[in-house]
């Protein structure tokens, strides 16, 4: 693969964006690399019951091919990911301290004989998994399953979910530095783990979890119990995490990092780490998809209702076709398309642009014209636009020191 090309998933039955909350990225928890890949991929299957409760259903041949699983162990590995799902919980703040403290998942099933695993989120966690339109982040899911690394996976998503809202570069505009200190990194890779063998939180971690300013190096060094720890010396955990997460996310992801260590006293001891973040400019390498046949008579009137169920606007079933036809009869890429038309201004032909919007791959950017220009002119205006609300984030963060 060339340098700086993120190569596109074959199709499959699960989409290439994720949109995922920045809540749940920046919570404090400790997860497998395999629990956050299939959580990754049960995001993107999220509907709602006939309760209005979250739901996703995930058939296990389509996480062994995604996943590139082999073997007949997947059974056993759902266990441990269905058990650690159910023991997550969220702590969610707001600007003025006050908090949420809810779990993430309600019940987790497996069926051995139809191969499915059904995940019921909790009602709470609606609106942080479920039509988000504000405060995520967008990611790669092909990008993020290929990471081996379960300190990779969860060090670009803090990374990527802060990146435009820190310092940046105002010569670049795409050079960001998000700090950390050692302890607050080391609980959120999961080094540190805050619950105990049977799942539970000591109750005075969570206390300090739960205040506007939290201690994370109190937590660490007088809460946390030594046998919880991993890594604990600064050298493991620079050359078997830090390193280990950094050289993978340079090598695989939209995203170069480097950082720098913070150091205080005559000493010169640790206590956080300056990320710098690029974002590089990636071109990505489409797949050639093979043709589906047309389904069946009942499967397409099927499709059919579906599409005109995503769809608000009054449509023609030739039209619903049409979009099926294009999409590959991928509802999914309908259902994506459609949620990024809701996002623009001034769409004078929602079939066609929705055609283009599969056709060429659009992702979540804003993409129109602006009446008067041309299209040249219009990316010129984005472009000046995104530097514009950089630099009104980069004078919110100095006005609020």
């Amino acid at each position: 693969m060339a340098k700086n090309e993120i190569v596109k998933s074959d199709k499959t039955m699960f989409p290439d964006m994720l949109k995922k909350s920045n809540f749940l990225i920046s919570s404090v928890y400790r997860a497998s690399l395999l629990e956050n890949k299939v959580l990754a991929l049960a995001l993107t299957k999220v509907r709602l019951s006939d309760q209005g409760r979250p739901v996703a259903t995930l058939r296990t041949k389509e996480i062994k091919e995604v996943l590139h699983v082999t073997g007949n162990a997947m059974g056993t590995y759902l266990k441990d990911v269905a058990t650690s799902l159910a023991g997550r919980t969220m702590f969610i703040e707001s600007a003025d301290g006050s908090f949420k403290c809810m779990s993430l998942v309600g019940v987790v099933s497996y069926e051995s004989g139809s191969g499915t695993m059904e995940i019921k989120f909790e009602p709470e966690i609606k609106d942080y998994i479920y039509d988000l339109k504000a405060n995520f982040t967008m990611l790669n899911i092909p990008m993020m399953l290929s990471f081996r690394s379960g300190w990779s996976y969860r060090l670009y998503e803090l990374l990527s979910s802060r990146a435009y809202h820190t310092k940046y570069d105002k010569e670049t505009g795409n050079v960001f530095h998000i700090k950390y200190g050692v302890s607050e990194i080391k609980l959120h890779l999961g080094t540190v783990q805050i619950k105990d063998d049977k799942g539970k939180i000591n109750r005075d971690i969570q206390r300090e979890l739960e205040k506007k300013e939290i201690d994370y190096d109190y937590i660490v060094n007088e809460l946390v119990h030594e046998k919880l720890k991993s890594f604990d010396k600064w050298c493991d955990f620079k050359r078997r995490v830090l390193d280990v997460a950094v050289n993978e996310i340079n090598e695989k992801s939209d995203i170069s990092v480097k950082y720098d260590l913070m150091r205080s006293g005559r000493g010169g001891k640790i206590y956080g780490i300056d990320f710098e973040v690029t974002k590089k400019d990636m071109t990505v390498e489409q797949t050639i998809e093979e043709e589906v046949p047309t389904p069946g008579d009942a499967e397409l009137d099927d499709l059919i209702d579906k599409v005109m169920d995503i769809i608000d606007e009054k449509i023609k079933i030739s039209q619903a076709k049409a979009l099926l036809k294009v999409a590959n009869y991928d509802i999914n890429k309908i259902e994506y398309a459609y949620e990024l038309a809701c996002k623009q201004e001034n769409i004078h032909n929602l079939i066609g642009w929705l055609t283009s919007a599969i056709q060429n791959g659009y992702e979540d950017n804003p993409i129109h014209k602006v009446k008067g220009y041309s299209q040249n002119e219009t990316e010129e205006f984005d472009e000046y636009m995104q530097q514009m609300r950089l630099e009104h984030f980069a004078n919110m963060e100095t006005e609020a020191k």
